[in-house]
C-alpha cells in the first residue's frame, strides 16, 4: 500500500545526476541517435526528475533531444508519477509505455535503467534436506499461513540448478527467481542499441552460497523495518531477495549482450562521476554541496548502501 522501501534517491537528487552522466557517456561512447532513456519501475518518479533536471542545467544540447519513458505496472505508482512530473514541468519531456513490446515497435535505441525492480519479482524457495532438495511452498493450517516441503519437481528449477553448477550444502535454503530469464530475452528483444543498467541488492553466486546465507536471502518491510517472516502483514509489506547476479550476467550474454561490469554501488557512483558532480556544486552553492555531500555519504559508504547495492551495466553488439 505504502512504499517500504528507501531507494538511493531518496535521500537526494545526486543519485539521479550520477545515473545521469553515465548514461551521457554510454550514449556518447554507443553513438546511438537520439538521446532516449527508458526507466522501468520508477517508484514515485523522483530518479526521473533528478536525471532531467540534471541534464537541462549542465547538458542543453542532449535535454533538448531527450525522450524519457517509463514503464509502470502500478496504477498507485504511476499516478504518483504523473503527479510529481507535472508539479515538477516535465510532463513534456517523460511519457509512459505500457510495455516493452510498445518500445520495440519503435525500434527503440538508448539507456535503459532499472533501480531496485529485479529484487522484487517473485522467487521459488528451496531448501536440500539430506542430499535432497525440497521446495517450499505456503499452506494455510490452523487458521494462520505455513511453509509447506514438498519434494523437487519443477523441471524449470532442476535445469536452473544443472545449468548454473549450483549444489546447495545440507539444510541451505535458496531463492530462485526463474522471472529474470523471460525479462532479459523481453529486455532484448526491445532494445535495438544501447545499455542496461541494472541497480538491486545481490552477489555473485560464489558470495550466495556462502554459509552467511544458508537461511536465504528473502526479507521483508514495513515501514522500514526489517523482517524474515513473510506470513505477517500480508498486503502490507514488501518481500525482496537478492539477486543472483552470476546467472543474470549468463543469461544477458545469451541474449546479446555484451561487456558487463558488475560493481559495488560505492565504486559505481565513484566511477561515474561523483567527485566531479560534487566539485561542481561546491563552485555554484556552498549549502547546496554540503547537502549533496552529506548525502552522497549513502551511496558509497559501507555502512550504508555502497556494499548492499551493486551495479551491473551491459551494452548491445
Amino acid at each position: 500500500k505504502e512504499g517500504d522501501f528507501v531507494t538511493s534517491s531518496f535521500y537526494h537528487p545526486i543519485f539521479g545526476y550520477i545515473l545521469a552522466k553515465k548514461s551521457i557517456s554510454l550514449y556518447r561512447d554507443k553513438g546511438v541517435g537520439k538521446f532516449s532513456i527508458l526507466e522501468i519501475g520508477a517508484g514515485k518518479g523522483l530518479l526521473s526528475i533528478d536525471i532531467c533536471k540534471y541534464l537541462e542545467k549542465y547538458e542543453k544540447r542532449i535535454y533538448q533531444q531527450l525522450n524519457y519513458f517509463i514503464i509502470e505496472k502500478s496504477p498507485l505508482m504511476k499516478e504518483a508519477q504523473k503527479t510529481l512530473t507535472e508539479k515538477e514541468g516535465k510532463l513534456n519531456k517523460i511519457k509512459w509505455v505500457k510495455s516493452l513490446e510498445e518500445l520495440r515497435s519503435k525500434k527503440f535505441s538508448g539507456i535503459i535503467i532499472c533501480n531496485e525492480l529485479l529484487d522484487s519479482f517473485p522467487v521459488h524457495l528451496i531448501k536440500k534436506i539430506k542430499q535432497k532438495y525440497f521446495e517450499i511452498f505456503v499452506s494455510f493450517e490452523k487458521k494462520r499461513f505455513v511453509e509447506l516441503l514438498q519434494p523437487l519437481e519443477n523441471k524449470n528449477i532442476i535445469q536452473y540448478l544443472e545449468e548454473n553448477k549450483i549444489s546447495l550444502p545440507d539444510n541451505f535454503r535458496m531463492e530462485i527467481n526463474l522471472n529474470i530469464k523471460d525479462w532479459l530475452s523481453n529486455i532484448s528483444n526491445a532494445l535495438n542499441k544501447g545499455n542496461l543498467i541494472i541497480i538491486d541488492y545481490g552477489y555473485l553466486q560464489k558470495e550466495l552460497l556462502k554459509p552467511l546465507h544458508k537461511k536465504g536471502t528473502l526479507i521483508c518491510y514495513y515501514k522500514h523495518q526489517v523482517s524474515e517472516n513473510p506470513f505477517v502483514r500480508i498486503g502490507m509489506q514488501d518481500i525482496t531477495s537478492h539477486l543472483n547476479f552470476s546467472f543474470i550476467i549468463k543469461e544477458a550474454e545469451k541474449n546479446g549482450f555484451v561487456k558487463p561490469e558488475f560493481m559495488k554501488q560505492s565504486e559505481f557512483v565513484i566511477s561515474s562521476g561523483l567527485g566531479e558532480i560534487l566539485n561542481t556544486l561546491k563552485d555554484e552553492d556552498e549549502k547546496e554541496y554540503l547537502k549533496a555531500s552529506l548525502a552522497s555519504k549513502n551511496l558509497f559508504l559501507p555502512s550504508r548502501m555502497g556494499d548492499i547495492f551493486k551495479v551491473l551495466t551491459l551494452e548491445t553488439k
